[in-house]
């Protein structure tokens, strides 16, 4: 995929994985991943976001004209073209429902022989999909 370089993205802390959600209304993504990530923002960034208390993930929280932007034609299929964002997590049921109370749309659940979710996939009001597994599986 072509980059447009003309904008670069903001710096992240040294050494720091870096998720970058591109999205039309920050405010209302930010909101929507403080609830589902139970997620901390950083009073020096306002559109950094770590996960439950964790600082060893960052999710950057980008405007539509913000950091590099694809060139026309590079996308020709949504669903393709969207990043699938896979986390592993204590307890798969309980992101999927706080991801579905928060405004997400819940796509798929893999039970296991004990009536355990251990996988799913939800989809965010702004395109992007996400996977979670269990830890233990």
């Amino acid at each position: 995929m072509s980059m447009n370089p003309s904008s670069p993205p903001p710096a992240e802390p040294s050494g720091l994985p870096v998720i970058r959600l591109r999205v039309d209304d920050i405010e209302a993504a930010l909101s929507f991943y403080r609830r589902v990530f139970e997620a901390d923002a950083d009073d020096a960034d306002p559109h950094a976001l770590y996960p439950e208390g964790n600082r060893a993930l960052v999710f950057r929280i980008l405007g539509p004209d913000e950091g590099p932007q694809p060139t026309a034609g590079d996308v020709e299929d949504e669903d393709a073209a969207t990043p699938r964002c896979e986390l592993v997590v204590d307890d798969v049921e309980a992101w999927l429902e706080r991801a579905g109370d928060a405004g997400g749309t819940v796509k798929a659940r893999v039970v296991d022989d004990r009536g355990r979710v251990t996988y799913g996939q939800w989809r965010d009001p702004f395109g992007h999909l996400w996977a979670l597994s269990a830890a233990d599986r």
